[in-house]
């Protein structure tokens, strides 16, 4: 019996201990300032998706301020989750806090200053900065600098400095970085007023459709999306020859086509099927093995695959359903080649099925799954049909909210429902 309950335990409960979720905090009886302060997150988090829904259905609005408004919410999200000298947002306030606060006001200054001027910026200054553009540009740079020292690191700012510096220094620079200086108001002009630097092809796709992918995965993982596939692939192979491995397989794949994450598959997945594999016999080694290499191909299936797919299709220009076409064949040549490795090894090492009361009728599992396969499905006639991705995404995302309304299993209560769409964000920082 405890094996039983340790395998049918898929995720790791929160502790007790465990700080509130920002949505949570909100509605709860804390302190005063702490509220305040949780109600300001989880507001941008809505703040944040809403605006990428509404583009996504309607189409953007002025390109520059589509893009600049992304990376103002991006930033003013990442301040809040990333404090000076707090690990966390709802840890107890500090001296720091105003600087924090300095910078998310001076963010949200910079973009007001670019909605006012939005069209003289697009249509005649692009090239031709003024005073006002080059110091909100500034303020807009280091800014950024100080959101890549913070969640990304040392290492990350360095080379963004030194490569900025190297712009400006340039004919002091031997050998292939020699060149003529780069003015600091050029500079501004390319990374800022342009979209040949910080608004360049991987900030468009996030902003266009990216995001909206992003939320539509969270939904779909929070309205338990993992475990319905997980039951339909143990239904599938669960009493076949090293049974517990061929689920990791099929329930990464299945995972992988809603996903399209390494980490989160295994974070889903192998949570359930690792012990499961162990129990019937597997070494944690290979367990582990197995689980590593089957969730590493989630990024591999289409339709929804890496981050770098869609980056890929804004780069070469072409449909993201001709990116997925081209993927379907290496993705399944990858899956059957890791089902007939864990089939031969269980072969050779007389690893069997798992036991019959722990698999779920293939009916039962496929009933249970309507609410993830019809957003799934309305996914990929709009994709296919050549919509745009922003689209598709929002479609997708209003049909997985309508479904699982619906599915009194997995009925949102509004408190969840803003915890998935801060799952959604936090997937985008």
């Amino acid at each position: 019996m405890a094996k039983d309950r340790r395998i049918e335990q898929v995720e790791p409960r929160q502790s007790a201990g465990a700080p509130l979720s920002a949505v949570e905090q909100a509605v709860a009886k804390k302190p005063l300032v702490s509220r305040i302060l949780a109600i300001t997150v989880a507001g941008f988090v809505v703040l944040f998706c809403f605006f990428h829904i509404y583009t996504g259905f309607f189409g953007m609005i002025d390109i520059y301020a589509n893009l600049t408004m992304t990376v103002t919410l991006i930033m003013i999200v990442s301040f809040l989750y990333h404090p000076l000298g707090r690990k966390s947002w709802n840890d107890r306030l500090n001296k720091w806090f105003i600087v924090d606060v300095l910078c998310i006001l001076l963010a949200i200054g910079v973009q007001v200053y670019i909605i006012h001027e939005l069209k003289e910026i697009t249509v005649y200054r692009t090239s031709m900065a003024n005073s006002a553009d080059i110091i909100a540009g500034t303020i807009y740079v280091l800014l950024l600098l100080e959101i890549t020292r913070r969640v990304l690191g040392y290492p990350m700012l360095g080379l963004c400095l030194f490569f900025l510096i190297q712009n400006l220094t340039c004919q002091w620079w031997p050998g292939w970085l020699h060149g003529a200086n780069v003015p600091w108001k050029v500079s501004i002009e390319v990374n800022f007023l342009q979209d040949n630097g910080i608004l360049s092809e991987p900030i468009k796709v996030c902003s266009r459709y990216l995001v909206l992918f992003l939320i539509f995965v969270a939904l779909l993982l929070d309205s338990g999306a993992g475990q319905k596939l997980i039951n339909l692939a143990i239904s599938i192979a669960g009493r076949l020859t090293a049974g517990p491995a061929k689920v990791a397989v099929i329930g990464s794949a299945l995972l992988g086509m809603v996903e399209g994450a390494a980490t989160a598959n295994v974070a889903a997945v192998g949570s359930f099927t690792i012990p499961m594999m162990k129990n019937q016999g597997f070494t944690a080694r290979m367990a582990g093995a197995i689980e590593a290499v089957t969730s590493s191909g989630a990024q591999l299936v289409p339709p929804i695959m890496g981050a770098s797919a869609f980056v890929m299709a804004g780069f070469l220009g072409v449909p993201y359903f001709r990116v997925c076409l081209a993927a379907i064949i290496p993705a399944i040549i990858y899956y059957v080649c890791e089902f007939f490795v864990v089939h031969f090894y269980g072969k050779r090492n007389g690893l069997g099925g798992l036991p019959k009361h722990q698999i779920p009728p293939l009916k039962k599992s496929m009933k249970e799954a309507w609410s993830v396969i019809i957003p799934f499905a309305v996914l990929i006639y709009f994709v296919a049909r050549g919509y745009a991705l922003s689209a598709c995404a929002a479609n997708a995302i209003i049909a997985t909210l309508i479904c699982n309304m619906i599915d009194p299993s997995t009925r949102w209560t509004p408190t969840k429902l803003l915890k998935a769409w801060k799952q959604g964000l936090n997937r985008a920082l």
